[in-house]
């Protein structure tokens, strides 16, 4: 800039050159920063819709190989005891193959039935609880032993890997999958049953109860049904609030 009175070139700003640059950086951040966050949570709710819908393809699948839904066997495999149940009650989805139960979602008071993740899994051997054992690694007990008490190998038997990889939804805690019953006294899921699969939204709080036909709050999810899908058939069934 040049300086008529000193006869000499300057350097910098004035004040009031510095006052309006910052002006406009503030409004064009005014715009862009609510754009770029909206964008960015659509993404992870599409992320999560995109997991939830494989899960409960690869859960499907599973039911139609083995024709009943994920168990753990033995007498220490029997937090229910209801028939045809083996007491697993649900799948967590994060990330490796050890025990899930320090990233599973809260869940909202009053929720009626419960889905009590931490009362329901099993305290044994959490890991037993985790999808890898069961939808990419065939150790439903979550022992690395190869016996009898692994899903069959031979048709009709575990085909598996049914997915390629798993990790936690993008709020950083475990996706839910209904298996068996939840809570003394309730019918356990058997193939043919529709059953959740779940993430607890960004608020990280399940809203939606086992036994719901559609979501509640923020939760993603779809109702697998294992008299739908099929290996050759992806479409599962999204339920959402309408009042959402």
């Amino acid at each position: 800039m040049f300086d008529a009175r000193a006869g000499l070139t300057r350097k910098g700003f004035t004040l009031l050159e510095l006052v309006l640059m910052l002006a406009i950086l503030a409004i064009v951040s005014s715009v862009i920063v609510p754009v770029a966050v909206g964008m960015l949570k659509d993404a992870d709710r599409a992320r999560a819709e995109a997991d939830v819908q494989q899960l409960a393809t690869a859960l499907t699948r599973f039911s139609t190989d083995l024709k009943r839904l994920p168990t753990c066997a033995g007498k220490d495999c029997s937090r229910i005891g209801l028939p045809d149940s083996d007491g697993l009650t649900f799948l967590a989805v994060g990330e490796g193959d050890g025990d899930l139960s320090r990233s599973y979602p809260a869940e909202r008071p009053g929720l009626r039935p419960r889905w009590n993740l931490r009362a329901n899994d099993e305290p044994s051997r959490g890991a037993r609880n985790n999808a890898f054992n069961h939808l990419i690694r065939n150790d439903p007990n979550a022992d690395g032993v190869i016996d009898a008490r692994d899903y069959p190998r031979t048709r009709p038997g575990w085909q598996g890997p049914y997915l390629v990889s798993l990790g936690p939804d993008p709020w950083g805690r475990a996706y839910i999958a209904t298996v068996g019953a939840i809570g003394p006294g309730r019918r356990p899921l058997s193939p043919g049953a529709g059953g959740w699969v779940l993430s607890a939204g960004p608020n990280g709080v399940l809203e939606t109860a086992p036994d719901a036909s559609v979501l509640g709050g923020d939760d993603i999810g779809v109702i697998f049904d294992a008299r739908r899908l099929g290996p050759e058939r992806d479409d599962a069934r999204v339920h959402r609030d309408p009042s959402a």
